[in-house]
């Protein structure tokens, strides 16, 4: 399937790596301008939190590495808080951090249930095990995701994620097959702004 064959209508935000990304001299990725129609472009003013653009990152095709310390990248505009939310991502963990990895997390009102969403692991509050992921939609509000390797470190993930308005309803696919989930938590409502 090529992109001429998939429709982007309905995407609230799109980015990839292999356009819009604004860098300084060294490479560091001062915005990431939203492909969908929407302008969502994701920026960062503070140089020392700004992500790495790799020009031949993964199979020789560019990625964005934020270093797991305080790496991060807003969304520049308000846009209508969320009740479904999909979201693709691919990234690589890499071993060396104390503490949960974060590698997606969309959303703001921290520890308001619902308000934000994203995937948490290799920790002690994420599984702690390359078997085990949380998807998370507030503090303690987790499915946890069980497949062979999901978490695993130096291996590229493709994730898809589908919540259909609550937590207890999220699809996991891992590198395209699906992952079994668990709830851990109570079944959150979604209600999630990007901005």
């Amino acid at each position: 399937v090529g992109a001429a064959d998939m429709s982007f209508a309905s995407l609230k935000l799109w980015l990839k790596a292999d356009a819009g990304v604004a860098t300084n001299a060294t490479g560091f990725v001062s915005s990431w301008a939203d492909q969908s129609a929407n302008g969502n472009s994701a920026i960062q003013p503070t140089t020392s939190k700004q992500p790495l653009l790799v020009s031949n990152g993964l199979n020789g095709r560019p990625v964005l590495r934020f270093d797991g310390v305080d790496d991060v990248l807003g969304i520049a505009s308000t846009m209508p808080s969320m009740t479904n939310l999909t979201f693709f991502a691919v990234y690589t963990l890499q071993s060396g951090h104390a503490g949960d990895y974060y590698p997606v997390n969309f959303g703001g009102d921290v520890n308001a249930p619902g308000r934000y969403v994203g995937i948490e692991t290799l920790g002690p509050n994420g599984g702690a095990s390359p078997d085990v992921l949380d998807i998370f939609a507030g503090f303690g509000d987790d499915q946890r995701a069980t497949q062979t390797g999901i978490s695993a470190f130096n291996t590229p993930h493709l994730m898809a994620v589908t919540l259909p308005g609550f937590i207890h309803s999220v699809s996991v696919y891992h590198n395209g097959s699906g992952a079994s989930t668990t709830s851990l938590s109570s079944n959150v409502g979604l209600n999630v702004r990007l901005g």
